[in-house]
């Protein structure tokens, strides 16, 4: 059941200062240890020609996350990487605003965006759907990504039009 999207609602691009508070939701959605985990965040918060993270922020407190990463490979480009909203903020619309912030951003930059899922994930499938990602391909593979639960990975495109930053 979708619920009011919050007023005070903020996407922006994450900072070093925001590792933590990012850890903390992968480190509740992952498990592992929560030190290795902010370091891996405040790592990518150091590539930024390669990857760019963004947060959602309400009342003060980030209470979601998604990332941008320039992968190579068959389909080189921009590729939506690894939305998570804290459980309790789900079905408000912060999700779909991290999707609309990075394809904004990606459109200054590229003429296409990417993403792949597990085929299971329906919930991802039908947000990024929304914004016009059409199928390319099934059964794709990603280095140090595993399409388990008894799923396979789809790749999907969706044309930006390119604006000017």
């Amino acid at each position: 059941e979708r619920r009011e999207s919050p007023e005070d609602l903020v996407v922006r691009e994450a900072g070093p200062a925001d590792a933590g508070e990012i850890a903390r939701i992968v480190h509740a959605r992952d498990g592992g240890d929560l030190e290795t985990t902010r370091a891996r965040i405040a790592g990518d918060l150091t590539v930024p020609e390669r990857t760019r993270l963004f947060v959602a922020r309400v009342a003060g407190s980030i209470v979601g996350f998604g990332r941008v990463k320039h992968l190579a490979g068959e389909h080189p480009g921009w590729y939506l990487l690894g939305v998570i909203v804290d459980p309790s903020w789900r079905r408000r619309g912060i999700g779909r605003e991290l999707v609309r912030r990075r394809l904004d951003w990606i459109a200054s930059r590229a003429a296409e965006a990417w993403y792949f899922v597990n085929s299971v994930n329906r919930a991802s499938i039908d947000l990024h759907a929304g914004f016009g990602f059409e199928e390319v391909a099934r059964g794709v593979t990603f280095p140090g990504v595993s399409f388990g639960q008894g799923g396979h990975g789809v790749l999907f495109r969706v044309p930006l039009e390119v604006s000017q930053p």
